[in-house]
């Protein structure tokens, strides 16, 4: 059964498996009440839906994009470089698909559009974060975090 503790101060509550657990640099702390341990469950919850989101978030800032039905490198520094170079408006751009051996020069048409592929991919999935969080935000109970599904 578990076991959870609240500081002297009340400032933090750790939660233990059983009492062979507890040793005696926990003297003076006291059991936690129902409403405590909700709280903490609820916070513990949250905390690890949040870290869910963002590894599930860093996962979709570097996957391929598909675009005029080629496959191009994705990755997050691939898009900001490519974003750099789009900006400096010298064209064509040499850019590499997935498999990193085959190169394609993109002219402004081309360029413009992966270009928008990446902008109207990194908006979505921002968005979709977004969401994300605003549900986690107003999540009251356990239940309520479980059900958020992550998925961008």
């Amino acid at each position: 059964m578990k076991i959870y503790l609240k500081s002297p101060d009340n400032s933090r509550i750790i939660e233990f498996q059983n009492e062979n657990e507890v040793g005696a640099g926990f003297i003076g702390w006291q059991p936690a009440t129902e409403q405590q341990i909700t709280i903490y469950l609820l916070d513990k919850a949250k905390t690890s839906k949040l870290a869910e989101i963002k590894a599930k978030r860093d996962e979709a800032l570097n996957k391929n994009i598909t675009f005029d039905n080629k496959e191009y490198k994705g990755t997050e520094n691939a898009r900001t470089l490519f974003c750099t170079r789009f900006n400096l408006g010298i064209f064509p751009i040499e850019w590499r698909f997935v498999d990193d051996i085959n190169w394609i020069n993109l002219n402004k048409e081309k360029a413009t559009g992966l270009a928008n592929a990446f902008l109207d991919d990194s908006s979505s999935m921002y968005q979709k974060e977004t969401n994300f969080l605003i549900a986690l935000n107003q999540a009251t109970t356990i239940e309520n975090i479980n059900n958020i599904i992550i998925n961008y």
